[in-house]
């Protein structure tokens, strides 16, 4: 359905400043037709991959906000009956923590992972997360993110001393991603995302390793045996842009 805004994460910036002109302008038009005029643009190459990661986002984020409207201020038994699904969704988010898989609705630039109410007990406020030991599978993987970000930046492969992230949007995809995959599979690919061409060509933004088909196709590449180039699995019209 057609809107008239839609919002632009900074992962999208991280990726499409390292686009040439000609692929950002593409990316870009692709972006806001699909995002103002529900309208799919047909692309190959890095545009193509951008908008594999971009769509999701997009999508959960229009579906929020329909679901806002649809919310708004109605008949007082339609407010109680919100008020209980949200103390029900808080009661499933405090469950969630405490088995460790929280999804944090976060919007901040915070270079680091916001603090978790179970981890209070294990750690100090002053150390970061490179600095203590992960509380849980999410942590971990994160850790390993920036434990290979401070060696990119000792490389001077990344420009600034700390990521930008949008922490509540990484843990959204890292959640999903938990349920299926080990975090040492996703650990493993977040290291092989340091010898990528298109996640560095990205800034190694923690968003575009974990957007499913560049996260598939890693590791997908670490599971391929050295000499079977023939039999490699890759995600059909990304072969020629990585």
């Amino acid at each position: 359905m057609p809107t008239n805004s839609f919002v632009f994460y900074r992962s999208f910036s991280d990726v499409l400043k390292k686009f040439s002109p000609e692929d950002f302008k593409t990316t870009i038009i692709a972006l806001t037709d699909y995002a103002l005029d529900d309208k799919e643009t047909k692309l190959s190459g890095a545009p193509e991959t951008a908008m594999m990661f971009m769509k999701p986002l997009m999508d959960n984020n229009r579906i929020k906000r329909s679901n806002g409207r649809k919310g708004g201020k109605r008949s007082g038994e339609a407010r109680r009956s919100k008020m209980k699904q949200k103390e029900a969704s808080e009661s499933n988010s405090e469950k969630l923590r405490n088995n460790g898989n929280e999804d944090e609705e976060i919007s901040c630039d915070s270079n680091e992972p916001p603090d978790e109410e179970t981890s209070s007990k294990h750690k100090s406020k002053e150390l970061t997360l490179q600095e203590r030991k992960p509380v849980n599978d999410m942590e971990r993987v994160e850790k390993a993110y920036l434990q290979n970000w401070d060696t990119l930046y000792s490389q001077n492969k990344v420009k600034t001393p700390d990521p930008v992230i949008n922490w509540g949007q990484t843990r959204s995809l890292l959640k999903t991603h938990l349920i299926t995959r080990s975090p040492e599979i996703i650990i493993q690919a977040i290291n092989d995302g340091m010898k990528d061409k298109f996640v560095m060509s990205g800034g190694y933004a923690l968003g575009t390793i974990l957007a499913a088909p560049v996260l598939n196709r890693l590791i997908n590449a670490a599971s391929d045996p050295p000499d079977g180039a023939n039999n490699k699995k890759t995600l059909s019209g990304l072969e020629s842009t990585f």
